[in-house]
């Protein structure tokens, strides 16, 4: 069959939006063309740019009148194929396209992966794939996407015709013809049509096989592509000089500026040094220090006096800075729809059954049953009931709080019949996969439902849609029972009987559930910004969410009266578990979250070596950055007991669950291992609440961090203050902490985990080849968190500096926040002598292979990496910062940095080690200091020692 292009008249269509970047220009016609074919229900574009493919795709749904929904996918950054640029990119597209396609088209700005959340599995029709074209990186995009591509589904590849600068599209072509129909236009820099759903529609199939067979279906796009592109070039080149007079004059005002600004610098410091004279001679800071030595003379250190003072004082800035949070927030988010919780006083408590666990047999055999049962056991929640039906044998068989002796086993003709035994305020009907989740799971969800007073929670595991709880009562057991795996259907449930209270103005009283996020027992990693998407259904009913709280989409669906939204409720008050008995002493231990970092490693190595003396509960309060990796599965090798607080609960509710939780375990200790804000926020209520509780706090900096917060009404309460070094052994003292409350303890490795003599040069070779690593360079090596602290950037210049001296080779292992500027200077630099590799385990593999360790940082107390290097008898290039001088001696066992960012030291350093004949002297010298110093086996019986409540 011939291709008739009257059929498709939109085809003939004049572009609306064409910018300088014209790559796309030509497959214009082709873009309006399939629309048409396609009649796509979702169009998903990655990687956009300015926007003229995106917008020819809109205009085509725009002119046809489709009802489609189009989605464009972008960072608006750049990368180092398209180059980098900044927000004005895509504010100028924002002004052009919102108020021509905004009604059913949407720009968001995220990385691809981040958004893959955002859309069902088979729900998209046409995706167009245009951002980082390395084979890599589009294969990525590719796999990932490829699931939520429909029956309609069809991808277009963009730039499949480009064979340079590391451009991979036309790789995967080759391999993905094997697998599905492809059809390529090669002019344009090449455009490919992937038919990779199985009910493509015959008019599209039809016209891929014509153009195949017939060349003059490529002629005639090209033919109308080649038009639109000639007919902008005069714009686009005016436009090219418009933009580049413009960057002109900006950089002439920003020169002037600097001008100006240099030569006021010496007024203003004149300036300054004169008011700074005035305010010393003022009666106002004569009165400011007359009222200080008055404090001091009326209000001795020590004294009840001392005490009381501090305790109001800081009760009165709570209450000042409150107000004015409150203030601010009314006035920053007024028209904005925002979550207002209120706690619920004189609530009735809870009955002993919080959760009735509803284990259908006939779903599972006997080994998965098993093991059901054996996860059920290990899990914290005791206010529980089992309850095991088989509608095959028509029996029942109910446990109550998993006592074996309460076992009772009786005939049951139907589910209906079932649920009237249930007493449980929820229910959970578990699936195969309950075996994986962390034995806190259960808890940390009721601990949600009950403190928010919710009708359900999702929780996320790195898949989204796992596992759905439900509120039930009574009357609507058979309603709500039985829930499957997949979100968007549920078997005998009818969500559409209950009813939704209206909401008030510019409020959201009818929250109705929580998403909830939990690692796996056996990840490493999870993705904290997965989320539900912007809306959902559940039946007939819509959802929508926001920052994790679920709620509908329209508010005359009401839940049941009986059901209260919005109301906060402090669960130890309203819930009292028994507490647990056990033979050890308990502390809780506290971080701001999990990472992959120096302070939770040292924590961990700590607590392994003590957890036969201690029951360990450990408690984290902030979501942790997904580039900073996450540790649970590590630390459950420590204890099973880890509640992050911050993935099922809101902050209000925190020191409540914290005191539940304190109270459970009749915990003796608490730890505050790193620290948060909201922790010295909370410390002095906390001590209100359990003045027995014995409170040690530690800091890992004497100058910068949490050191800064501790003012004497906080360490006031505070029993004990660990200091891992001198310097900040004095930096306590300065604060007025007396000496009987401060114990020194330094930091500490396991030696055992760092011996350099297992490596030989053979493994070390194999591990170079395993990494991709030159064999005849010396290896200088950056090993840390990508944060602005650590200035990965100094060592990129470093690297930079020193690209032609071929006897170095750099290696960067880690990840963290900076991770995109860091790929994107190897980029624009096209660092040839630089390669990254994330963090990895064991490190000591890493360090094996290193000549050089390099240390580059801002501010540190004692990092880890340091002490490990100097195990594995490695030279260390360091900034003099923090204590690293009580390790490191110039000219011993490494080099230190007077000056932050002094790049030219750091080469001269690396200069002087590689000269030197035998580095390994200076390495040697170095871990038989960490051999008498920082043993971890003396580092824990010194913490185990000090935690211990005797």
């Amino acid at each position: 069959m011939l291709f008739n292009p009257l059929n498709y008249p939109v085809c003939f269509e004049k572009p609306r939006r064409l910018t300088d970047i014209d790559s796309w220009h030509e497959h214009i016609p082709f873009a309006f063309a399939i629309v048409q074919m396609l009649k796509p229900k979702i169009i998903v574009e990655l990687g956009t740019h300015k926007g003229d493919s995106y917008c020819a795709f809109c205009q085509a749904v725009d002119v046809l009148g489709l009802d489609t929904e189009c989605y464009a996918i972008d960072t608006w950054k750049g990368d180092g194929q398209a180059g980098f640029y900044g927000d004005e990119v895509l504010k100028e597209l924002r002004a052009y396209h919102d108020p021509l396609y905004g009604r059913f088209s949407r720009l968001i700005q995220s990385r691809f992966d981040q958004a893959l959340d955002y859309f069902s599995d088979g729900s998209i029709d046409l995706l167009h794939i245009d951002g980082l074209h390395t084979y890599e990186a589009v294969k990525h995009d590719f796999d990932n996407w490829l699931p939520k591509m429909s029956v309609h589904g069809v991808i277009l590849l963009h730039d499949t015709n480009v064979r340079e600068r590391e451009f991979g599209v036309w790789r995967l072509c080759e391999e993905l013809k094997n697998k599905y129909s492809i059809f390529k236009f090669n002019y344009g820099h090449g455009l490919g049509i992937i038919s990779v759903g199985a009910g493509v529609p015959e008019e599209l199939s039809t016209f891929l096989k014509t153009a195949e067979e017939d060349i003059e279906v490529s002629k005639f796009f090209y033919h109308l592509g080649s038009e639109i592109k000639l007919s902008n070039a005069p714009e686009a080149m005016e436009t090219r000089i418009i933009e580049l007079t413009k960057a002109l004059q900006s950089r002439d005002e920003q020169i002037f500026e600097l001008n100006k600004t240099v030569q006021n610098s010496d007024a203003q410091i004149k300036e300054l040094k004169h008011t700074l004279q005035e305010i010393n001679q003022s009666i106002t800071w004569q009165m400011v220090m007359k009222y200080h030595r008055m404090t001091e003379m009326l209000l001795p250190y020590g004294t009840r006096r001392h005490k009381y003072y501090y305790l109001m004082l800081n009760k009165f800035r709570a209450l000042f800075n409150n107000f004015f949070k409150k203030k601010l927030l009314s006035s920053t988010l007024i028209n904005q729809p925002q979550i207002v919780f209120k706690v619920k006083d004189n609530v009735c408590s809870l009955p002993d059954t919080l959760l009735s666990i509803v284990i259908m047999e006939d779903a599972f055999n006997i080994n998965i049953l098993n093991l059901l049962y054996k996860s059920i056991n290990h899990q914290t929640l005791n206010s529980l009931e089992i309850i095991s039906y088989s509608e095959k044998a028509k029996r029942i068989t109910i446990w109550k709080q998993r006592e074996f002796a309460s076992r009772v086993s009786r005939e049951c003709g139907s589910k209906e019949m079932m649920t009237t035994m249930l007493t449980g305020l929820y229910v959970y009907v578990p699936t195969e996969h309950f075996v994986l989740f962390p034995e806190t799971f259960l808890e940390s969800n009721v601990l949600a439902l009950v403190s928010e007073n919710l009708l359900f929670t999702i929780n996320f595991f790195g898949i989204p849609r796992e596992i759905l709880f439900l509120q039930t009562s009574k009357d609507d057991l058979q309603d709500v029972l039985f829930v499957c795996k997949d979100l968007a259907t549920f078997e005998d449930m009818r969500l559409s009987t209950f009813k939704f209270k209206n909401s008030m103005e510019n409020t959201i009283d009818k929250v109705v559930g929580l998403s909830i996020i939990q690692p796996k027992i056996e990840t490493s990693m999870f993705n904290n910004n997965i989320n539900l998407p912007d809306a959902f259904g559940i039946d007939d009913i819509e959802f929508i969410s926001v920052n994790r709280h679920i709620i509908p989409k329209r508010p005359e669906e009401v839940v049941p009266s009986s059901i209260e939204h919005n109301f906060i409720l402090n669960f130890d008050q309203i819930f009292q578990e028994k507490a647990i008995n056990t033979q050890k002493s308990a502390i809780m231990v506290f971080m701001p979250f999990l990472a992959i970092g120096g302070a939770e490693k040292l924590t961990k190595e700590i607590l392994l070596r003590i957890k036969d003396q201690f029951e360990i509960v450990i408690v984290t309060v902030e979501s942790p950055d997904p580039s900073l990796g996450e540790q649970s599965h590590m630390f459950r090798k420590v204890t099973p007991l880890i509640y992050h607080l911050a993935q099922f609960s809101i902050p209000d509710l925190f020191l409540s669950n914290m005191s539940y939780l304190i109270r459970k375990y009749s915990i003796k200790t608490l730890f505050v291992a790193n620290g948060a804000n909201w922790f010295y926020d909370k410390v002095n209520n906390i001590k209100a609440i359990f003045p027995n509780l014995r409170i040690i706090n530690q800091v890992y900096d004497h100058k910068h961090g949490w050191i800064n917060r501790i003012t004497p009404n906080i360490f006031e309460a505070i029993d004990m203050h660990i200091a891992v070094n001198k310097s900040i052994e004095n930096a306590y003292k300065e604060k007025g902490i007396p000496s009987k409350k401060i114990c020194l303890i330094h930091h500490g490795i396991d030696l055992s985990q760092f011996d350099f003599s297992k490596y030989n040069a053979d493994s070390i070779n194999i591990s170079k080849q395993k990494f991709a690593l030159p064999e005849d360079r010396l290896i200088v090596s950056f090993i840390a968190r990508f944060h602005p602290q650590k200035r990965p950037i100094d060592f990129l210049i470093l690297a930079k500096r020193m690209e032609h001296d071929k006897r170095f080779f750099f290696l960067m292992v880690g990840d963290g926040p900076l991770s995109s500027e860091v790929n994107r200077y190897v980029e624009i630099h096209k660092l040839s002598n630089t390669k990254r590799l994330p963090f990895y385990e064991p490190i000591a593999d890493i360090l094996s292979l290193t000549d050089i360790l390099v240390i580059t940082s801002e501010y540190e107390g004692l990092p880890l990496v340091l002490l490990e290097a100097q195990a594995m008898a490695v030279p260390v290039i360091s900034t003099n910062v923090g204590c690293i001088d009580e390790v490191i001696t110039t000219g011993e066992n490494g080099i230190l940095i007077g000056k932050i960012g002094d790049i030219k030291a750091f080469e001269q350093g690396v200069l002087t080690l590689a000269n030197i004949k035998d580095r390994r002297t200076w390495g040697l010298k170095g871990r038989e200091r960490v051999t008498s110093d920082f043993n971890i086996e003396k580092v824990a019986r010194e913490y185990r020692d000090v935690l211990g409540d005797n």
